[in-house]
This record gives C-alpha cells, sequence and structure tokens, in this order.
C-alpha cells in the first residue's frame, strides 16, 4: 500500500497540488481546489496534467472546459 500512496503523494506534488514543508504536507490553493471539484481526485489531476501541457496562449476556459468534458 505504501509505494501506491507515494506515487500518488509524488503526483501530486508535482502537479502543485501539495506542497511539503518541514516534512508536512499541505494543499495548495489548486489542490483545495481540486479537493472541492465534483471530480475524483484521478481525474482532477489528469486535468491539471492536460492543462499543463497546452501552449500558455491555449490555456483558455473553453479549452479547458473540452478537456474537462473528456475526463471520466
Amino acid at each position: 500500500m505504501i509505494p501506491p500512496l507515494e506515487q500518488l503523494i509524488a503526483r501530486m506534488i508535482q502537479q502543485g497540488l501539495v506542497k511539503e514543508k518541514n516534512g508536512v504536507l499541505r494543499l495548495t490553493v489548486l489542490g483545495r481546489a481540486c479537493g472541492e471539484s465534483p471530480l475524483s481526485l484521478d481525474s482532477a489531476l489528469r486535468a491539471v496534467e492536460l492543462i499543463r501541457r497546452l501552449p500558455r496562449e491555449h490555456v483558455v476556459i473553453e479549452n479547458s472546459l473540452v478537456l474537462i468534458e473528456a475526463l471520466p
């Protein structure tokens, strides 16, 4: 159970959902937004990963909504 949990936490840190300080993990603003969204954690992480892949000029609300609609 530990390796999958470590992978999930590493993925959340990489995507900016969690920050570590002095061995304590805390949600970022983005992490809180994902946690409060109706999406599952996996879908929220996928959405963040997909949006981060877009060129900056393509990160607009319309493209973000299309990506989110395509999530399971």
